[in-house]
């Protein structure tokens, strides 16, 4: 977008994360959309350069993200990362990640990246790595950094490749692949795969997923809630994956999955405040 473009600003006030996620598909925003979660309730924010007209009494003028954001964005330590804006500076004893503000893209403050990113930390280095529905990036600049031979980050959202683009060159990234599309069109074999996602697509996406795992492959996802783990786990047992690891920080949880061949699986779960 160019400097001039104008953005407007829509407020919604939405009952769950999916159904934010379905008018946001619906209305297909070019200026991105986000959610906002307030001791009222959810809402749904998206930004429009033409806004649609059934909307015109809930617009308002856009806000001026970055400044928002750089008073508001202090950085957040996922420890062994640390995730911060490129006009903070770098933080001794982490691994730092630049990740710059974009509407409805992860910054690692939500609970879902951070229990995505304190798994993939856990695991060994080198390997291909899927990153599906990248966002901003923030995975797979970190699998990067934890030694990834090779990551493909794919997205659907054009706004969302764009802005990873742009943290890639920020981390100075020299071996992720953006790609916008589906993860469907791809035919290789991957040792990991990250789907922070939502519930719905988790569920829908589960042959695709399974389909491109290797066999000694490990799948890591999250986007749903505590009360939903159990579900999720069942319907990827169904497609021969089993649950070894479960991280639950804040009511949301992440989990850790392998082929059902691999030998004296742990089941076990961490939880955060």
């Amino acid at each position: 977008m160019g400097k001039e473009m104008k953005l407007y600003q829509l407020r919604l006030k939405v009952d769950t994360e999916e159904e934010a996620n379905s008018i946001a598909e619906s209305l297909e925003p070019d200026g991105g959309w986000a959610i906002e979660e307030t001791e009222d309730g959810l809402y749904l924010l998206a930004y429009f350069s033409d806004p649609p007209e059934k909307y015109k009494d809930n617009l308002t003028e856009a806000p001026d993200w970055e400044e928002r954001f750089r008073e508001g964005f202090k950085g957040v330590a996922v420890d062994p990362f640390f995730v911060r804006p490129p006009w903070m500076d770098e933080r001794p004893g982490y691994t730092n990640i630049i990740i710059y503000p974009g509407t409805g893209f992860g910054t690692g403050e939500h609970p879902t990246t951070q229990g995505m990113l304190k798994l993939l930390a856990e695991e060994p280095e080198g390997g291909m790595v899927l990153d599906v529905g990248c966002g901003s990036g923030i995975l797979s600049i970190a699998a990067e950094k934890l030694g990834a031979e090779r990551i493909i980050a794919c997205d659907i959202d054009p706004l969302a490749i764009s802005n990873c683009l742009h943290n890639l060159r920020l981390n100075k990234c020299q071996k992720v692949i953006p790609l916008l599309g589906s993860a469907t069109c791809l035919k290789a074999k991957f040792d990991i795969i990250l789907a922070n996602l939502d519930f719905f697509t988790l569920v829908s996406l589960r042959d695709e997923l399974c389909n491109l795992l290797d066999p000694r492959g490990k799948l890591l996802i999250s986007g749903f809630l505590v009360e939903d783990e159990e579900t999720v786990k069942e319907l990827y047992r169904q497609r021969g994956l089993i649950p070894t690891r479960s991280l639950r920080i804040k009511g949301w949880s992440s989990l850790h999955l392998e082929r059902s061949e691999v030998k004296d699986p742990r089941c076990w779960q961490k939880s955060s405040p």
